[in-house]
């Protein structure tokens, strides 16, 4: 897999950086909750939702890895 070119970005006298950025998310599919990925609330590394579950996180529902956490990478 070829790297992208890395683009140098100046901060302009006006306070703005990009003139105009691309639309969309970084993220493939991430249309809607039913697909695409989310973090983890506990490791924050993304996995698709249907990898996570709700459990209690001091005392608010959160979604977790259905597996444990295993950080990757």
């Amino acid at each position: 897999m070829k790297k992208a070119a890395v683009e140098e970005s100046v901060i302009r006298d006006d306070g703005l950086r990009y003139k105009a950025k691309p639309a969309g998310s970084r993220f493939p599919g991430a249309t809607g909750l039913t697909t695409g990925t989310m973090s983890c609330f506990r490791c924050g590394v993304h996995r698709p939702i249907a990898d996570l579950e709700f459990k209690p996180v001091l005392g608010i529902k959160r979604r977790v890895c259905r597996a444990g956490c295993r950080k990757t990478g």
